[in-house]
């Protein structure tokens, strides 16, 4: 027990037997003492100034001490000034200045014992950078030395920050708690995930009546890209709850996986009735540590919308204009498998495994039977001035067979790339093998418009790709 508790013990133990005896000594019975018209209150309102006094008392006489002639005092007082805590910072304040050079360093030593961790752990916050975790590996051992040193000070110091998302060393403080994961007790993990943890929905205020529109809704930490330490295994599971009009909606949405979010399921607005309607969902989020269960859970905020009648205008669709159907055109490119081509890259690569092009989905039954496609590819060459939103049908040209596919979406502005992907491929695949002739057909698609909220103004066209090939490969 330091000075500081052994005062502070001296002090009440006073107070309380004085209490007890009052004016006529100890032989006062306890009966008289209760029947006391002085307030209860009174003896331990007056420990606290009196305790205060005889700790500024005894700080001012190590103070002095420190001024001493002799080392050993100088030492002594040193050390029983650290080993009262850091409550003796403001009392030290409070004594002003020294002028004695002695007292000032020794004054700094006591400091830096006692909080100047707290000033090494900022200043290393301050130099954490993106690539930081990557390239600067002395850094985070020094971090974690620190908070591993100082915990649980360290980790509290630390959750001051990250618990304001506006103080400017927010997201190095996340990224210095991550690194430090393993040094912080259960409760500093279960405040960090309760700082962080998020539900939304992403919706907009009206939906029509019957387009088949939907609402997304989310968990995630809010936390960049640094929210739990890769690599680890945290055994993370979240349980959803999603409640429209006050009632379960669907069934709770069980995910287990070491990710710090993810999208938990969708309200068909096209189902709905008329009329105003409100939801909310909660997730429950539990993960390891340290061979224990943290648990936390997080509610997100309601939400209002409103389904408006069918008949309402499309405020989300672009104007029909000729020169924006030939720039979407003209900027929209197909391609599909190309058996001359694949040839041509084997003679030029030869034989081997490296010469093989690569499928874009592939799968495998219990059985052991599986398959993989190569399927059409997009690119858009261009940034055009409206987004484009489609529906996508895989249309085959002997047989006529439409395949639905992955809706396409495209915001303003942006140039983009990739493939046509069928909803049901091993469908697509249908037993068969060889290359496949398909026309790829794009519809404008309100329902998708509505569904993704950064959609601002859509193309309403219609394309049809030329012939594409697919090649199908059964196994």
């Amino acid at each position: 027990m330091g000075p500081y508790a052994i005062v502070v013990a001296m002090v009440t133990a006073s107070a309380a037997s004085l209490a007890l005896c009052g004016e006529d000594g100890p032989g006062r019975s306890p009966d008289k003492a209760k029947s006391s018209t002085e307030p209860a209150g009174n003896a331990a309102a007056q420990e606290a100034p009196l305790a205060g006094a005889i700790v500024k008392q005894t700080v001012r006489r190590l103070v002095e001490e420190l001024g001493s002639n002799r080392f050993h005092v100088r030492e002594a007082a040193t050390r029983e000034l650290i080993l009262m805590g850091e409550g003796v910072l403001p009392v030290l304040e409070g004594l002003g200045a020294p002028t004695d050079p002695e007292v000032r360093s020794r004054l700094e030593r006591v400091r830096h014992a006692l909080v100047g961790w707290s000033d090494d752990l900022m200043q290393l916050v301050s130099m954490l950078e993106p690539v930081t975790l990557r390239l600067r590996p002395d850094i985070l051992d020094r971090l974690a030395t620190i908070v591993r040193q100082h915990q649980p000070r360290s980790g509290d110091r630390l959750l001051e920050m990250i618990q304001k998302p506006d103080h400017p060393l927010w997201a190095k403080s996340v990224a210095a708690f991550v690194a430090g994961w393993d040094t912080m007790t259960a409760g500093q993990i279960e405040r960090y995930l309760r700082a962080g943890l998020r539900n939304t929905a992403k919706l907009r205020p009206q939906y029509p009546q019957g387009v088949p529109a939907m609402i997304g809704m989310y968990y995630n930490l809010d936390r960049d890209h640094a929210g739990l330490p890769r690599g680890g295994e945290l055994g993370i599971r979240t349980i959803t709850t999603h409640y429209l009009d006050g009632k379960v909606y669907g069934r709770p949405f069980v995910y287990e996986a070491d990710s710090p979010g993810a999208g938990t399921g969708w309200v068909r607005v096209g189902e709905l009735a008329r009329g105003k309607h409100r939801l909310h969902l909660t997730t429950e989020f539990s993960l390891n540590h340290k061979g224990k269960r943290v648990k936390v859970a997080a509610k997100s905020q309601a939400y209002a919308f409103e389904v408006v009648a069918a008949d309402v205008p499309d405020d989300l669709a672009s104007e029909r204009d000729a020169k924006l159907d030939a720039l979407v055109k003209r900027s929209l490119r197909f391609a599909g498998f190309d058996p001359e081509r694949e040839k041509l890259r084997l003679q030029v690569r030869g034989p081997g495994p490296a010469a093989k092009p690569t499928p874009q989905v592939t799968w495998r039954t219990k059985g052991g039977k599986g398959g993989s496609v190569y399927l059409p590819t997009w690119e858009l060459t261009e940034a055009l001035p409206v987004d484009l939103c489609f529906e996508v049908a895989l249309r085959e040209t002997t047989s006529g067979v439409a395949h639905l596919g992955e809706s396409m979406v495209v915001l303003a502005g942006r140039k983009a790339q990739g493939y046509f992907m069928p909803h049901d491929v091993r469908a697509f695949g249908g037993g068969r093998g060889g290359v496949l002739e398909l026309t790829v057909v794009l519809k404008a698609s309100r329902a998708m418009a509505l569904t993704r909220t950064d959609v601002k103004r859509y193309y309403t066209g219609t394309i049809s790709s030329h012939p594409v090939k697919a090649r199908i490969d059964r196994k």
